[in-house]
């Protein structure tokens, strides 16, 4: 027995080290996530982008979801982006279906300003055991403005469908015509650590009083790369809004947050106040626009693209109210 013992030793503590150098190579699952500028003016356009990366290599199949959160910490943007394709894997939850109806569930593709929008949306979940949904829809008016975002925790049971109605607002001031509704899934919100568990789906509908617009569609990323562009809400907060970007891939969990500051209307050269400077640089919008030059929208206080008296009086308001603060 001695003898067996001496001879197997060795052998034992090889396979040992073997076993002890494979559990260690840990993969690591990274994702980032920045802005294209850091400080915006209302009514701008966010362009939000990042890389999620396996250890070296970019993974080109994951699945990001991306939250946007004002100053006041409501969410105001909640959408899910690939990072290439989406996962070829067999999914666990997914978002069956989302389309825009009246408060009973039948179809209903006008909405009027300044009325409740309804939305029902169909979860399915394909494992054996019961899931906790987070369901959001995100909804945009034509010229990509974030409208409003609205969210339900469901219990969806194991092998079962689930089909929920949603109520979002819709506010006086969005553009008229086409508009879009992206329905996701997630297992919680990404600033608590949540990720996606399947693409979006999207829906159009119709704000009353305008032309079409462009179809709902989810940006495809390339090569390990995501990116999400979405408009300001031309009276949104002012203040610094947090980012948060979230995936999960081979059972890893990524997380990351960025932060981007909107501007006090008035601040032409964002110093963060209203003086000389921003007059002199309202006057050169005011008069371009009157020579036939490029609207500035930043001049443009009311929204409705021209800058005129009313945006005089706008621009004359802003400065009054920071030097009264």
């Amino acid at each position: 027995m001695a003898v067996k013992t001496k001879k197997l030793f060795p052998l034992f503590c090889l396979f040992m080290l073997i076993c002890t150098t494979t559990v260690g190579a840990v993969s690591n699952l990274n994702i980032t996530v920045t802005t294209d500028k850091q400080s915006y003016s209302r009514f701008e356009s966010v362009q939000v982008y990042g890389n999620l990366v396996l250890d070296s290599s970019p993974v080109t199949d994951g699945l990001v979801a991306l939250l946007v959160k004002n100053p006041s910490s409501n969410y105001i943007v909640m959408r899910t982006v690939n990072t290439g394709m989406n996962p070829q894997s067999p999914l666990i939850v997914e978002v069956r279906s989302v389309y825009s109806c009246d408060l009973n569930g039948n179809p209903k593709p006008d909405v009027s300003k300044g009325s409740l929008a309804y939305f029902n949306v169909t979860i399915s979940n394909y494992d054996l055991v019961t899931h906790i949904v987070l369901a959001t829809v995100n909804l945009y008016d034509k010229n990509n403005v974030a409208l409003s975002l609205v969210s339900s925790n469901l219990p969806i049971p194991a092998r079962s469908a689930s089909s929920f109605i949603i109520s979002a607002s819709i506010p006086s001031w969005a553009t008229s015509g086409n508009a879009a509704a992206y329905a996701s899934a997630y297992t919680e919100w990404p600033e608590a650590g949540g990720t996606p568990y399947c693409p979006e789906e999207s829906a159009s509908f119709n704000i009353l009083g305008g032309s079409s617009g462009p179809q709902p569609s989810t940006p495809n990323g390339s090569q390990g790369a995501y990116n999400l562009t979405f408009r300001l809400p031309p009276k949104c907060q002012v203040g610094t809004y947090v980012v948060y970007a979230s995936s999960i891939y081979n059972g890893m969990t990524a997380l990351a947050n960025t932060v981007f500051f909107v501007k006090q209307p008035g601040d032409f050269d964002g110093d963060g106040d209203i003086d000389s400077k921003d007059i002199f640089a309202f006057l050169d919008a005011y008069i371009a626009y009157w020579s036939g030059n490029p609207w500035n929208p930043e001049a443009d206080f009311d929204f409705d693209g021209d800058v005129d008296s009313s945006d005089v009086f706008a621009f004359v308001d802003a400065y009054i109210q920071y030097w009264s603060t």
